[in-house]
């Protein structure tokens, strides 16, 4: 991932922090930030937290 990218993700991840405490939701920032690189790479998720991401609206996830 270049630089250019990531500082697209990390401005994404904000986005989704503000929007989900705007909804009386919280999430972490790692969090945030997975959401944001998936969205940004047109990929999934993967993982045990499935509601975790679930409440950010275009990510496609995976329960393993």
């Amino acid at each position: 991932m270049s630089l250019s990218s990531r500082s697209t993700a990390t401005r994404r991840a904000a986005r989704i922090q503000r929007r989900l405490e705007a909804d009386g939701q919280r999430t972490g920032a790692v969090g945030a930030m997975t959401a944001a690189t998936a969205l940004e790479r047109d990929d999934g998720v993967v993982t045990g937290n499935v509601s975790e991401f679930r409440r950010v609206d275009g990510v496609r996830v995976a329960p393993y």
